[in-house]
């Protein structure tokens, strides 16, 4: 049904965002051999996909109330997507401020998961689903 495949669908984005968080944290070992990057720089790699994915979290809410959900899960997958695909290339630019950049990209990019998700399953269960527990 309709409702399975919006399930899975969602299943899958949420599965990607949380593979792609994850991803960084493995590509950092190499890539700190290979550029020469200190525990603190590859801290800070991460935390500033946190700090951005924090920040726009609020935002992300907002946007999903007011616009499509499907409008806006497209627009993060393909931008946090893009971004993912553009890190390797901005760890190998001169400085740290593309790597940072791209990683505050995919933050914004990711945070549209829950929200978007949240929005999809107000709108596409009834009264009767959301009342009803079965545990």
């Amino acid at each position: 049904t309709k409702k399975q495949i919006l399930l899975l669908l969602l299943w899958l984005s949420s599965f990607l965002a949380a593979l792609d968080r994850v991803a960084m944290s493995v590509a950092i070992l190499p890539m700190s051999t290979e550029f020469g990057c200190t525990s603190t720089l590859k801290g800070s790699v991460a935390s500033f996909f946190s700090l951005v994915y924090g920040i726009c979290i609020l935002p992300a809410g907002l946007m999903v109330a007011s616009l499509s959900p499907r409008l806006c899960m497209m627009l993060g997958v393909a931008t946090w997507s893009v971004a993912t695909l553009g890190t390797p290339y901005s760890a190998a630019l001169q400085g740290l401020a593309p790597l940072f950049a791209i990683r505050a990209v995919v933050g914004a990019g990711e945070c549209i998961v829950i929200p978007a998700t949240q929005r999809f399953m107000s709108l596409w269960t009834t009264t009767e689903e959301k009342s009803r527990c079965e545990w």
